[in-house]
């Protein structure tokens, strides 16, 4: 499924090279100087690559209309689970290429639809500064501004997240690449990768916190002011990515890594009255760009806030706790048949080590009593977070804090990215832990297992000092407790996943999760001023973030297996003769949002707000509102029946559609695999323009009036 012969051999390759030059200290120091020093330059390269080759992850192959399965991506397989990538937000950007990449496209809909607020897509404007990877989309042809927009946002993730972790372990480079690839190929971001801005939020999120920092530490205004500038970017990025049940519980951990970036260097911060004007124009042009898209989208937002979904949510708290283990099993999604439909968009997590950051945050805190601002806010951060994930609140908090908006599952798997921040600010704060007074407490008792434990050791059973000089591999394995509790922890935690969890594991599974995860804890327990271990850290790490993210999406070459196919190239045909003609796609089989990026202006796409005036137009009284005032796909299927709405999901309605209705919606067209003849009536008349394999396009011609 995944790899060709040739692809495997590759794959050992580049796999075993990495582990051989991380195993030797002197390659392994000159590889990593060399790449730190031009990781900017070399960063993009490999992007200027990529963007002229048209590569990409998209699953865009499921939009092939015949056999997807004859279609070989460069690495790995299109997902089908993926549709709101490839079937609203490729799409909709594709769409953008036909009106001159307008705010408002009616395109989508077939009525105008604000195309920057909700799914925000490229647009030609001014606040489009706030969406720097859609540029490519502006100047570049369709597979190209792809490749801008999902190999842009991909090296920009680990480029930042790096410095990020270089900010929260003090420069230790082996942790922060760790840390980089620990998130950007997370399951929760990979699975997540192209939808409702979760990337842009990290991003920007974190980029901020980096800008605050270096702005306090320099005495530069040349300097401080590209940081405002930085920072007005990236605050309106965020708050533009519009999707709150992430972006609420992200932005109390940025808010809080703020104020924590701002109390830790307040005393060698040097300021003037020049750094108040740069606070005004931080503050003026945020704040008039904030206030135009308002202004331009204020409908939207209104229409947003009062619908049925997501607008009414209001969760008031209160998760299963043992789900919170889960993170374990989401190493195999990537590499499970899709038959299994595994529910990744629930258990998609950051795989943060949990509950081992809360261990090293005690340790460090409480037992090498270090008393560190940033550690100690993340702290209180997750204690706040997790309380309201735990324990039901009143409805007025969840308003209150705006946690409202969020969702049991879309919390937990932002509360373990905020375990990952503490597990990897205690690994860089952390010193030795002298495990022999550990071994000599717990174990007195158990005389034969303490001798075990302490076999390999010279020192004299006397001596409760563990003296180890780290100077080699042999000696950090002589570590025998720590080996046994990071086994025991990780068999605890598959215990708790197995027993309290839908997924269905199998020996093979058990076997490899307890080598890789027993030896990952292993090594974040020994990693307090030791390299091997934070080495052997990092190996178990690339194992993981491969396995776990990175064989999550394809690996593709260009959009031709899209708009190659001939019913596409003939619905673009028609487009362009009858540009402002309405369609609908018709029945089973076809993708709603098929006939989209070649500017087929299509009634039934998906309703990112709900389109009020077409439904209610076949809703006299009202009856059904709820169901379709709601973000909403919108199957149809034509019939001689009366019209009728059916709530499928929270974000799927169906609509039965009587043919003498069609009218009142002025559709011109059905793209569709089922023969329409039968239900011609007096109203109506389907005529057949077109056929190819079983896929139909129908001009639809109404009697004059």
């Amino acid at each position: 499924l995944y790899f060709s012969f040739k692809h495997l051999i590759l794959l050992f390759i580049i796999i075993f090279s990495l582990i051989y030059i991380l195993s030797y200290e002197n390659l392994r120091v000159k590889c990593s100087k060399f790449l730190y020093k031009f990781r900017y330059p070399l960063i993009l390269v490999l992007f200027l690559i990529c963007v002229i080759f048209e590569i990409h992850g998209s699953s865009i192959a499921q939009l092939s209309l015949f056999n997807v399965d004859s279609h070989n991506s460069l690495l790995g397989i299109s997902r089908v689970i993926r549709s709101d990538e490839f079937n609203v937000n490729t799409v909709m950007a594709f769409s953008q290429y036909h009106n001159g990449f307008s705010y408002f496209s009616s395109i989508l809909r077939a009525t105008p639809t604000d195309m920057f607020l909700l799914y925000g897509q490229p647009v030609w404007n001014l606040v489009g500064i706030f969406r720097p990877f859609h540029w490519g989309y502006l100047f570049l042809t369709p597979g190209k501004g792809l490749s801008f927009f999902w190999v842009g946002r991909l090296l920009a993730l680990v480029l930042i997240s790096f410095e990020m972790g270089m900010f929260l372990t003090k420069k230790n480079k082996t942790l922060s690449l760790a840390y980089a690839s620990l998130l950007t190929f997370s399951p929760l971001v990979q699975w997540w990768f192209s939808v409702n801005g979760l990337v842009e939020m990290l991003i920007f999120g974190q980029l901020a916190i980096l800008l605050i920092n270096y702005y306090m530490n320099t005495i530069s205004y040349k300097k401080r002011l590209l940081c405002t500038l930085g920072l007005i970017i990236s605050i309106g990025a965020f708050l533009l990515a519009v999707y709150p049940a992430w972006e609420v519980p992200l932005a109390y951990i940025f808010l809080t890594l703020s104020i924590a970036v701002f109390l830790l260097n307040k005393k060698s911060f040097k300021y003037s009255k020049k750094d108040l004007i740069l606070g005004l124009l931080f503050i003026t042009i945020l704040g008039l760009s904030m206030f135009y898209i308002f202004l331009k989208s204020h409908q939207t937002i209104i229409s947003l806030l009062n619908t049925s979904y997501p607008g009414l949510r209001n969760y008031v708290g209160g998760g299963n706790f043992l789900y919170a283990f889960d993170y374990i099993s989401s190493l195999f999604y990537s590499i499970i048949p899709q038959s299994f439909n595994v529910q990744v968009n629930n258990f998609s997590f950051v795989i943060s080590f949990f509950p081992l950051s809360i261990i090293l945050y005690i340790i460090v805190t409480f037992v090498q009593k270090q008393r560190d601002i940033i550690l100690n806010s993340l702290m209180v951060i997750y204690v706040f977070l997790g309380s309201y994930y735990l324990f039901s609140w009143p409805a007025i908090i969840g308003k209150v804090t705006l946690l409202g908006k969020s969702t049991d599952f879309r919390l937990l798997v932002i509360l373990s990215f905020l375990d990952l921040l503490i597990l990897i600010r205690s690994m860089g704060l952390l010193k030795h832990i002298n495990f022999n007074i550990f071994k000599s407490k717990i174990f007195s008792k158990f005389n034969g297992l303490n001798s075990y434990l302490d076999s390999g050791s010279n020192q004299k059973k006397d001596d409760v000092s563990l003296n180890y000089s780290f100077s080699g591999w042999n000696i950090l394995f002589k570590n025998k407790l720590s080996l046994v509790l990071g086994f025991l922890m990780v068999g605890i935690i598959l215990f708790i996943s197995i027993w309290g969890s839908n997924f269905h594991y199998n020996m093979f599974m058990i076997v490899i999760l307890m080598i890789i995860f027993g030896f990952s804890f292993f090594f974040i327990l020994n990693s307090g001023e030791n390299k091997k271990a934070q080495t052997g850290f990092l190996v178990c790490i690339l194992i993981i973030s491969f396995t776990g993210g990175a064989l999550v999406n394809p690996i593709e070459s260009g959009v031709d297996v899209y708009f190659n196919q001939a019913p596409i190239q003939e619905v673009s045909h028609i487009v362009q003769n009858d540009p402002n003609a309405t369609w609908i796609v018709e029945g089973h089989g076809i993708y709603i949002d098929e006939l989209i990026p070649v500017g087929a202006h299509t009634l039934n796409s998906v309703n990112t707000y709900p389109n009020l005036k077409a439904w209610s137009s076949l809703d006299s009284n009202n009856k059904n509102r709820s169901v379709y005032n709601r973000y909403a796909h919108v199957p149809t299927f034509l019939t001689k029946d009366n019209t009728s709405f059916n709530l499928i999901q929270a974000d799927v309605f169906s609509l039965s559609l009587n043919v003498n209705d069609l009218k009142k919606l002025n559709v011109s067209y059905v793209f569709t695999k089922n023969d329409l003849s039968g239900l011609n009536s007096d109203n109506v008349t389907f005529n057949k323009i077109y056929d190819y394999e079983g896929f139909k396009i129908y001009h639809i011609i109404y009697p004059k009036s």
